[in-house]
C-alpha cells in the first residue's frame, strides 16, 4: 500500500535523512518548517526602564532601588554590552511623557563603564509619587525609543544593531489611549478600554523598530491579580495590558509582591539573553512538533536531546496559539549559548 502524502511528511520530519520522495502534491517547503534559536547570540541590549510614578508607588521604588544591584551583577557576569535610561508612566506632564530622567551626572543614559552605577541608579528610580494618576506606560515606552526624543534627549539609547528591553514597574493598568478617550480619570480606562490602543499594536511597533520578535521583550512586574497562573497580591488594580504585553513579546511576568531581590536576578538573565518563550514563523500543526537542545559547547554535530511537550506547565515546553510562540517550563528554558532546534509540519491555518 502506498503512504499518503501527509504520512510521508510526518515521516520527513521525524526521521533525519529521509526524502518526501516524488509521489506527493504538497509544497515541501511551505509543509515542513525548520527552526534554530541561540540563546543569547546578541550581547548588546538596550534597556528602558519605565517607573510608575503615582502616588502609591514609593515603597515600590524603593524595593528595586535596593535590588538593583543585583541585577546589575547579573549583566556584568555575562558579559552583556547594554545602555539604560529610565523613564516613567506620566504622558500629562511636560517634562515626562517618554523623556529619560537625568541621572546625577547631568547624562541620561548608562553605560557599564559610567563610575557609581548602583548608586546612580538608585537614586534614579525614585522617581517621586506626584505624577500623572492615569498611568500610560506603553506609550511612554514608545515614545522614549522613538522619534523626536531620541533624536534629542534621548539620544544615545537606542542602537540599531541592539536588543530592547523594556522593563515596567507598576502597580496599576496601563491607560495608553493617545488621545482615544472621551472621558479623563482611572474610572474612564476601565469603562472605554475600547478606547485604548490594541496591546497587539504596540507590540507589533516595537517588533518592527529593531525588526524582529527576538529583539524585543517586555517584562512587567506588576499587581497579576489572579490571572495568568498567578494568585495575585491582593491588590485592586491588576494590569492585565501588562500581563498582555509580556506574553506577546516573550518577556517575563512577575508580581509587585514578590522579593524583588529574586525578581531582579530572573529579569537580568533574560535580559541578558535567555528567552522563555519563542515566536515561530509559520502556524503549526501542534501534533508535529518537535524540539531538540543543544547544550552549549557541545559542537555541531550533536543531535540534540528531545524536550517533549508538557501541559501542566512543570517541565518542557507548551505552545501558546494566540501569540504563535513556543514556551518552556522548569529547567526546561534552554541557558545561555544553547541551541533550539524546532521542527514542524505547517498547520492548516497556515
Amino acid at each position: 500500500m502506498k503512504a499518503s502524502c501527509s504520512a510521508m511528511l510526518l515521516l520527513a520530519l521525524l526521521v533525519p535523512g529521509l526524502g518526501l520522495g516524488t509521489g506527493c502534491a504538497y509544497d515541501a517547503e511551505r509543509a515542513l518548517v525548520h527552526e534554530q534559536f541561540r540563546q543569547g547570540d546578541n550581547p548588546q541590549v538596550d534597556i528602558l526602564w519605565v517607573v510608575d510614578n503615582s502616588n502609591s508607588m514609593g515603597a515600590l521604588q524603593l524595593a528595586l532601588s535596593e535590588a538593583f544591584p543585583t541585577f546589575l551583577t547579573v549583566l556584568q557576569s555575562h558579559a552583556v554590552d547594554w545602555r539604560m535610561g529610565v523613564t516613567t508612566t506620566d504622558m500629562s506632564h511636560a517634562d515626562h511623557r517618554g523623556r529619560l530622567l537625568e541621572f546625577d551626572s547631568g547624562e541620561r543614559v548608562l553605560h557599564p563603564g559610567d563610575p557609581s552605577l548602583e548608586d546612580t541608579f538608585a537614586a534614579a528610580v525614585l522617581t517621586g509619587v506626584e505624577g500623572s494618576q492615569l498611568e500610560r506606560g506603553l506609550s511612554t515606552a514608545w515614545a522614549a525609543t522613538t522619534p523626536p526624543l531620541t533624536d534629542h534627549e534621548n539620544a544615545d539609547l537606542i542602537r540599531h544593531e541592539a536588543r530592547l528591553a523594556i522593563i515596567l514597574l507598576s502597580d496599576e493598568d496601563d491607560c495608553s489611549d493617545e488621545g482615544g478617550l472621551i472621558a479623563q480619570g482611572s474610572s474612564a480606562c476601565v469603562a472605554q478600554s475600547q478606547l485604548l490602543v490594541p496591546v497587539a499594536d504596540f507590540n507589533s511597533r516595537f517588533q518592527n523598530l529593531k525588526g524582529s520578535a527576538l529583539a524585543f521583550a517586555f517584562h512587567g512586574i506588576v499587581e497579576t491579580g489572579p490571572t495568568a497562573g498567578f494568585d495575585g497580591c491582593g491588590g485592586t488594580n491588576p494590569g492585565p495590558r501588562y500581563i498582555e504585553m509580556a506574553a506577546r513579546s516573550g518577556g517575563s511576568l512577575h508580581r509587585i509582591c514578590d522579593d524583588f531581590q529574586q525578581i531582579m536576578e530572573e529579569v537580568g538573565i533574560q535580559v541578558a539573553g535567555r528567552r522563555r518563550a519563542f515566536p515561530l514563523a509559520r502556524t503549526p500543526d501542534i501534533r508535529s512538533i518537535e524540539v531538540r537542545f543543544i547544550p552549549p559547547n557541545a559542537g555541531e554535530e550533536h543531535p540534540g536531546n528531545v524536550i517533549p511537550d508538557d501541559h501542566r506547565r512543570e517541565e518542557g515546553w507548551t505552545f501558546d496559539s494566540e501569540t504563535n510562540m513556543l514556551l518552556f517550563w522548569g529547567g526546561s528554558v534552554p541557558p545561555l549559548g544553547s541551541t533550539l532546534n524546532v521542527s514542524y509540519l505547517v498547520g492548516n491555518g497556515d
